[in-house]
């Protein structure tokens, strides 16, 4: 039989048959969208996980109850009694200098952007920000925007930013290892601007070069003259503890791209035992036309391929428009700004992993008895 033939009867079967081919293409696309979504999610967050990490001198201290800083709440007195307990111990120049951060993460423009206040002789030295052009802040009116946040929303230096009630003028463009979306301004302009008079998120001590930061951490948090309810942490510790639960995240998404191909398996296997126990006797006629077992396998395949590429090719509709509003509402997680995308190599990944499940879960229901002729399975 020519294949062509085979093709004819094919589609003439899909649109005889139309109902139940919609039926199994809107489930087919469901579960596609599932795993394409999953997929998705997994590369972003694979990327946001790997973030670069910091050469920074910094230990700094949060409260112990923060899942994130903006959480955190400190005074000076705890960040002064912590400066001490270092000085005491490791001597009056281990410590280069000591100051508050504070920590907002604001919606701006439809997008989540961290304001991070530092007092202006500071501002260089918290997560290596590094001045490509134009000044630093000089007053309270006036920020530095690190190159991420400007490309992202079409900012310049010269423009004016409205957040809550200030009037704020963007001097420079800076860059941080980090690559963060940071609107960075001075101590006093942002307690103006948050109306924070005493508490800050964030204490840094940066600490001498000449000393193991991970000794003197130890040390601060089992001094007994170090405040309680707080804790201390290297800024890369800081980092990782949000790398470690993208992690997380990424291994769910993994686990539901895994379930969802095992959907479309034990789908495709239900929906071709069906046909073949429904349609005994479509297929007994095909076989006295000059149809063979193989090609009744190979027509069954067909149609079932048929079907999931259409449900494929919807379900890539689907996730255009998913990841068209995840690029209009990026997600932002301790600074760092995790769009979502979906690659061609991804995408060309999930295609060749769907039609090799459908495939298998549409091959299986004839396996049991591959070494008989169909006409006596349909007589069983």
């Amino acid at each position: 039989m020519k294949f062509h033939v085979v093709n004819v009867y094919l589609f003439k079967d899909l649109i005889f048959d139309r109902g139940r081919s919609v039926l199994t293409i809107i489930s087919l696309t469901a579960v596609i969208v599932s795993y394409l979504a999953a997929s998705a999610m997994a590369e972003v967050f694979r990327e946001f996980g790997s973030q670069p990490q910091t050469g920074s001198r910094n230990l700094l201290i949060v409260s112990d109850y923060a899942l994130e800083p903006r959480q955190s709440k400190l005074d000076d007195s705890i960040l002064q009694a912590a400066a001490e307990v270092v000085r005491q111990e490791f001597g009056p120049d281990s410590m280069l200098c000591a100051f508050p951060v504070i920590y907002r993460p604001l919606d701006i423009n439809n997008r989540t952007i961290l304001v991070m206040a530092v007092p202006r002789e500071y501002l260089t030295r918290f997560q290596n920000l590094t001045l490509l052009e134009g000044i630093l802040p000089e007053n309270d009116d006036q920020v530095v925007v690190t190159q991420t946040a400007m490309q992202s929303n079409g900012w310049k230096i010269g423009d004016r930013l409205h957040i809550r009630d200030g009037n704020l003028l963007i001097t420079g463009r800076a860059r941080e290892e980090t690559g963060t979306s940071v609107i960075w301004m001075t101590y006093s302009g942002g307690q103006k601007l948050f109306d924070a008079q005493s508490d800050f998120q964030i204490g840094v001590l940066q600490i001498n070069a000449s000393l193991n930061l991970a000794t003197v951490q130890s040390y601060l948090e089992q001094d007994p003259q170090f405040p309680d309810g707080y804790s201390v942490y290297l800024e890369q510790q800081l980092n990782r503890r949000y790398t470690d639960a993208v992690r997380d995240i990424v291994n769910v998404a993994y686990i539901i791209t895994a379930l969802a191909l095992g959907v479309i398996i034990f789908g495709t296997f239900n929906a071709i035992s069906l046909t073949m126990a429904e349609r005994k006797q479509d297929i007994a006629i095909l076989q006295t036309i000059g149809f063979t077992s193989r090609m009744i396998r190979v027509f069954l395949l067909g149609r079932m391929l048929i079907q999931t590429l259409v449900a494929f090719c919807l379900a890539w509709g689907v996730m255009a428009i998913i990841v068209q509003n995840g690029l209009q509402y990026p997600l932002v997680l301790h600074a760092k700004t995790a769009t979502l995308h979906l690659s061609l190599d991804t995408m060309l990944l999930g295609l060749a992993l769907t039609i090799l499940s459908a495939s298998l879960g549409a091959w299986l229901p004839s396996i049991t008895k591959s070494n008989q002729n169909l006409a006596d399975q349909l007589r069983e």
